[in-house]
């Protein structure tokens, strides 16, 4: 899935904001949208998210789907 974004720089940690989520393949169309999440911290200092969250909509044969989805990630 190509993804494109921005991470701002707010208080108290910097805002991931992804927009232009979206793929296809093997008959399905995936397109995601409001996918964000708040770090712990400013770059360099933040090392983990634990908040994110992401909706997708999946159209295919069968129809179209959404769901949403949460997410963490951590600095290594």
């Amino acid at each position: 899935m190509d993804v494109g974004g921005n991470i701002v720089h707010d208080s108290p940690g910097d805002r991931w904001s992804f927009v232009n989520m979206g793929g296809s393949g093997c008959g399905f169309q995936m397109l995601a949208t409001n996918s964000s999440g708040t770090a712990n911290g400013n770059f360099p200092d933040a090392d983990y998210i634990s908040n994110g969250v992401v909706s997708f909509s999946v159209q295919s044969p069968m129809g179209t789907h959404t769901a949403t989805a949460t997410w963490t990630a951590v600095k290594k």
